[in-house]
C-alpha cells in the first residue's frame, strides 16, 4: 500500500509526494517548469518518469528510461478517467505515480 501527499505550496514546480504503508517516504514526484510535454520524474532509484505529448492521451512509463507500461487518458465531462497498463509487479506503485501526476495535474489548474 502507498500514500500520496501534496506539497501545501507550489510556486514554480509543483510536487507530490510517495509514502510507504508505514509513512516512510518513498519519492517526490515532480514536474517541469514549463511542462508542455506532460513530463513527470521520481527523484528515487530507480527513477520513475513519463514521456508523450502535450496533447497525447497515452503517455508511456518509464524506469531509468526503459518503458515498463502505459497510461490511457480519457477526459470526461465531469473528471479525468486514467487506465493503467503494466506488470502485476509494478502496478501498486505506478498506480500511486498516476494518482501523484493527477494531483499535480489539479493543483497547476488553482
Amino acid at each position: 500500500m502507498y500514500v500520496v501527499k501534496n506539497r501545501l505550496i507550489n510556486l514554480f514546480t509543483h510536487k507530490s509526494f510517495i509514502y510507504d504503508a508505514q509513512g516512510n517516504k518513498l519519492c517526490s514526484v515532480k514536474d517541469k517548469f514549463f511542462n508542455t510535454k506532460q513530463e513527470y520524474s521520481t527523484n528515487g532509484s530507480p527513477k520513475y518518469s513519463t514521456a508523450g505529448g502535450f496533447f497525447g492521451r497515452e503517455v508511456q512509463l518509464l524506469r531509468d528510461g526503459q518503458p515498463i507500461g502505459v497510461i490511457r487518458r480519457n477526459i470526461g465531462v465531469f473528471s479525468d478517467r486514467y487506465e493503467l497498463e503494466t506488470n502485476a509487479e509494478e502496478l501498486a506503485f505506478l498506480a500511486a505515480f498516476v494518482i501523484a501526476i493527477d494531483n499535480i495535474r489539479d493543483n497547476r489548474k488553482k
